[in-house]
């Protein structure tokens, strides 16, 4: 690239949408220590979700206090993981039953957790350093007897 070649500079809606998109990112995808008191009890797998690219999420049956209630998994596999019938572990807070109802991620680690947040934080990072060199550029050349901006 020449010497004479201005530089692309982005206005501050990329940081600002970057800051937004890595809070987002980590809000979704918070994997916080279950809240204390949670309950976890054996279900039922009562049906399959499957999706149109032929991945299964098992919905699973629970019976609280002589109410039953249905949750799906949030994790998909394919082929299968679980059959009708099969039990499935379940979690909720007795508080809340239908509002906490989960299906506890198998095999989950402390490492995975942190690992799916790496680009929550990156974006909110980036676009964080981004707005604020923003305002010290802006700052700069706003200040009396700065040289305007080539």
């Amino acid at each position: 690239m020449s010497s004479t070649a201005a530089k692309v500079r982005y206005g501050p809606g990329v940081g600002i949408a970057a800051v937004i998109a890595g809070l987002l990112w980590l809000l979704v995808f918070h994997a916080g220590p279950p809240r204390a008191g949670t309950i976890t009890a054996q279900g039922t797998v009562v049906d399959q979700d499957i999706t149109r690219k032929g991945l299964c999420a098992p919905v699973a049956e629970l019976n609280v206090n002589g109410t039953r209630y249905a949750v799906k998994s949030g994790t998909s596999a394919e082929p299968c993981a679980y059959r009708i019938g099969d039990p499935l572990e379940i979690s909720y807070h007795p508080d809340d039953v239908a509002g906490t109802l989960e299906v506890p991620a198998a095999g989950a680690s402390p490492g995975s957790a942190l690992l799916a947040a790496v680009p929550g934080v990156l974006l909110l990072t980036g676009g964080a350093t981004s707005l604020a060199l923003r305002v010290a550029r802006t700052r700069k050349a706003a200040r009396p007897g700065a040289l305007s901006p080539a």
